[in-house]
């Protein structure tokens, strides 16, 4: 959840300097996570 609360955050720093946040991957032992892919950016 901690990381769904960091991408909003970061979005939203990007949304204020100007940066389109396109994707924000999150790797792991077992494999890895697009919030793009999965709707949740």
């Amino acid at each position: 959840m901690e990381d769904i609360d960091v991408t909003k955050r970061l979005v939203e720093a990007g949304n204020i300097i100007g940066i389109e946040i396109l994707d924000h991957v999150v790797v792991g032992f077992s494999g890895f996570l697009s919030f793009k892919e999965k709707g949740l950016l």
